[in-house]
């Protein structure tokens, strides 16, 4: 049923809005808190104006350089300048980050969502075509061998779409001076990166002995070369920083992680194409 709008309130009478009221002073009002008298005004209008679906809401996505990505490639249309195979990026602001032992991305995780991500194309090829729960893949798929090399199985669609099973660490980044919230996919050889840092979570507690929610300590990440015969990657690398004193922080990590529970946010997974993919098909090299 549609919502009935609200009635516009009529402007107040000549003599009582203010004479040459500037725009900067009606910006001031604006930004100002709201009069208690405004409270019956709000009665029933909460969620008005702006989707709450979880595609509506997307967060943008951490990946690694990879040498075969895009971005390091000084003739490829989607070349950085200064992008180097081991920096981070974050695709949907084309935002290259440089990172090392003496000056980590900061991240304070606050959620997770472990799915399988549906990837046409061949792999280091391709878009993400859906998402499913990963206790939710879809009975269709089949596990096939598509390297004649490779004894692992991929599981592939009947339109030779690939599911690839993702672990979704959704956090707050501290970078140009405050937080933002992103997701960190963790796919391939990453899942060992994944699972040791959600154990390490798993044992953190309080002075009182009480488990210590996610979202109170905070972690540097790096990246990690690796090597295996010809082949070479990179995988994420973290260390703890320790607890997150201020408390308005917490509280922000607490609504990004109800956020990801009620599912009224996701990962902007169709921001990543092929880079993504590249990114995939690397993970797939066994450490």
């Amino acid at each position: 049923m549609a919502k009935t709008p609200a009635r516009r309130p009529a402007a107040p009478p000549q003599e009582e809005q203010d004479e040459g009221q500037s725009g900067a002073g009606a910006l001031a009002e604006v930004t100002g808190a709201l009069p208690a008298s405004l409270e019956d005004e709000l009665q029933g209008l909460q969620g008005y104006g702006y989707s709450e679906r979880a595609e509506d809401s997307l967060v943008p996505i951490l990946a690694i350089l990879q040498d075969n990505s895009a971005e390091v490639k000084r003739q490829h249309p989607r070349h950085i300048e200064g992008a180097l195979p081991g920096d981070l990026i974050i695709r949907s602001l084309k935002r290259v980050i440089h990172v090392d032992a003496d000056a980590p991305l900061v991240l304070q995780p606050a959620g997770f969502q472990h799915m399988w991500v549906r990837w046409s194309g061949e792999p280091g090829e391709g878009q993400v075509v859906a998402q499913y729960p990963f206790d939710e893949r879809p009975t269709e798929a089949v596990a096939r061998k598509l390297n004649p090399d490779d004894d692992r199985e991929t599981w592939v669609m009947p339109d030779g779409t690939r599911l690839v099973d993702t672990r979704y660490h959704y956090c707050q980044v501290f970078l140009d001076g405050r937080w933002t919230p992103l997701a960190v996919p963790f796919a391939g050889t990453n899942h060992t990166v994944s699972r040791t840092w959600t154990n390490i979570m798993k044992g953190m507690q309080l002075p009182s002995g009480a488990k210590a929610p996610a979202w109170f300590r905070a972690y540097g990440f790096t990246t990690k070369f690796n090597s295996r015969g010809s082949q070479s990657w990179y995988t994420y690398d973290f260390r703890d920083l320790g607890w997150i004193g201020e408390r308005s922080v917490r509280e922000a990590g607490r609504e990004l992680y109800e956020s990801v529970e009620s599912q009224i946010i996701s990962a902007d997974v169709r921001s990543e194409g092929d880079g993504a993919a590249a990114q995939a098909e690397d993970d797939r090299i066994p450490i």
